[in-house]
């Protein structure tokens, strides 16, 4: 037994399971299928272009069909994913998580959100959002839109309905990992200026993954920031992403 757990990462392992336990439903439908016809299904993975991305670090490069998916490997220095972890583990107060521990879980805001904003949180403590996930948000180092802290961002659940005014802000974020992090919040515009000119940035969501863990299909709300997203990896290994039909490493 003890050779086995040599090589074996309980953690992975666990979290691997549960992921695959959760989207169980979808294995089912593989196994067994119901189509009267006898062909095999097709599932949408099973369709996907691969993008080769290691030819492409250090510059931003846009896919040649699916218009709008950007790719900039590299975009981060490896000193600067450690000033930026470094960063998130002070504003966290040592990786704390709401709910464990004493921490006590933010209150959800108003509703409606007064007009008279709260005062700005130096600190924000993980939220849990599904298996193995946890989430901090950032208000963009200008600040966030009052009307979209007040409206569609009150609404939104995996930072706990908090109203968006009371989040610590990227601008007061200081150190090294501040500076990277405001560098990186200007990168799409300026690097990837067909899809991202002329959006400003509504929010930052820093999210932390256990390993094993992994985040299913999902598109997210308009309204809430989901037309335009930039995802940057800090920190991990890597793993399988798909964009509707490419996907890549």
């Amino acid at each position: 037994m003890q050779r086995v757990t040599r090589w074996v990462d309980p953690t992975y392992l666990r979290n691997r399971l549960v992921c695959i336990s959760l989207s169980q439903s979808s294995f089912i439908g593989e196994e067994f299928q119901t189509d009267p016809s006898g062909l095999p299904p097709v599932f949408p993975r099973d369709q996907c272009e691969r993008w080769d991305v290691d030819a492409l670090r250090g510059a931003a490069a846009q896919h040649p069909h699916q218009r709008g998916l950007w790719i900039f490997p590299g975009a981060l220095s490896p000193d600067a994913c450690a000033d930026i972890t470094s960063a998130v583990e002070r504003l966290t107060g040592g990786h704390r998580v709401q709910g464990e521990q004493g921490v006590p879980v933010r209150a959800a805001a108003e509703k409606p959100p007064p007009a008279a904003p709260p005062a700005e949180e130096a600190a924000w403590e993980w939220l849990p959002y599904g298996h193995a996930r946890w989430m901090v948000p950032l208000q963009p180092a200008g600040g966030v839109c009052d009307a979209f802290a007040r409206g569609p961002l009150s609404e939104l659940h995996s930072h706990g309905c908090t109203d968006a005014r009371s989040w610590p802000s990227l601008g007061s974020l200081g150190c090294g990992g501040g500076e990277a992090l405001r560098a990186l919040e200007g990168l799409p515009a300026s690097a990837m200026a067909d899809g991202f000119r002329g959006r400003p940035p509504l929010f930052l969501q820093l999210q932390r993954l256990q390993r094993g863990a992994s985040i299913g299909a999902h598109v997210d709300q308009h309204q809430q920031g989901g037309r335009a997203i930039m995802t940057a990896v800090v920190s991990g290994g890597g793993s399988d992403v798909r964009v509707g039909g490419v996907s890549f490493r």
